[in-house]
């Protein structure tokens, strides 16, 4: 079923010559519309979209994909030497695809593009691909909080969705990093007898990547205030908009009814949340802070010991033949 209605052809996109500018374009968009720093105040009208694709498509335009694959739908036939041409064909092409849809914004009286709920998943999955290496850990706190108040500003159930999977994540983020300090102390109690230099120089280099921003931009305790206040807000929406929430949760989130009991899904995903968070920062955020600690002052015992027994050995005197004690008996 996948495949029928406006998802008849989704790959498409992914399929020909231009597959790798496609991917960049949708990598690109995604982090505009729902990254870590996305703008949730202005919608995405086309010529914003335009504007927003043209860099990458300048920069890649002359990538083409030496292979016997053709193109097919929009980008079949094109002048690739004209960026303009190709970028709105790339428009059309994930639009008539079923990567985007527009709506009307009605604060601007235009019509704006977003993600439909497919294409928003898999532009997810090559976003995500894309920063495995150079990705912040704990980077779901700050998409937990725009989640929130996209979700307040759409009326939209999805992006609510999005925001109770992105809190349940944050406990996972944490409890991963509490394991790989203890993993870290473990190793260096069973081979005590070894310095531990390439794993404290791989520590090293993961905390400047990783742990530095989750322990100062994406720090939970930064950004709990703000998620407090969204809840706070849409548990003052009026009855109106709480049903409007209410019938589409119904519809998409029918797998909450085994936990949520009496409570409207709406009221128990807000309450979910606010828990998730509430857990980090008083129980995971500590515990990764002291796991950290604890194999800091450890490695940098171990350290400073080896460091001092190498001293020593250099400045230990040789014991030579005819040396000042000899020489001392001759006088």
């Amino acid at each position: 079923m996948f495949f029928e209605a406006e998802r008849q052809n989704f790959f498409r996109p992914l399929n020909g010559k231009r597959r790798e500018l496609v991917v960049a374009c949708l990598r690109a968009l995604y982090d505009r519309l729902h990254g870590p720093s996305a703008d949730y105040s202005q919608n995405l009208t086309r010529d914003a979209l335009k504007d927003l694709l043209a860099p990458t498509v300048q920069e890649l335009i002359n990538d083409v994909v030496a292979d016997s694959v053709a193109d097919d739908g929009e980008l079949a036939g094109l002048d690739y030497a004209d960026d303009q041409q190709l970028t709105n064909a790339l428009i059309r092409a994930l639009l008539k695809d079923g990567w985007l849809e527009t709506f009307g914004d009605r604060a601007g009286l235009v019509t704006a593009y977003r993600f439909t709920r497919a294409g928003k998943l898999f532009a997810e999955a090559l976003w995500s691909l894309d920063r495995l290496r150079a990705r912040s850990r704990q980077r779901n706190v700050r998409s937990c909080r725009n989640a929130l108040e996209a979700a307040r500003k759409n009326i939209d159930a999805y992006d609510l969705i999005d925001a109770y999977d992105y809190a349940e994540k944050i406990i996972s983020d944490l409890s991963e990093g509490v394991d790989y300090f203890q993993e870290l102390v473990r190793r260096l109690m069973s081979e005590a007898s070894n310095t531990p230099w390439e794993e404290f120089v791989d520590f090293l280099d993961r905390f400047e990547k990783e742990f530095k921003k989750q322990l100062t931009a994406d720090n939970v305790e930064r950004h709990r205030q703000a998620i407090r206040d969204n809840l706070n807000r849409l548990r003052s929406l009026d009855s109106d908009k709480f049903n409007a929430f209410e019938y589409q949760l119904r519809d998409i989130a029918n797998w909450a009814d085994q936990e949520r009991g009496e409570l409207p899904i709406f009221d128990w995903l807000l309450d979910r949340i606010e828990d998730r968070v509430e857990i980090a920062c008083t129980t995971k955020h500590p515990e990764l802070i002291k796991a950290m600690n604890i194999y800091m002052r450890r490695a940098a015992s171990i350290v400073q010991q080896a460091l001092m027994l190498q001293g020593g050995q250099r400045l230990q005197p040789r014991h030579r033949p005819g040396g000042y004690a000899g020489r001392q008996r001759t006088e």
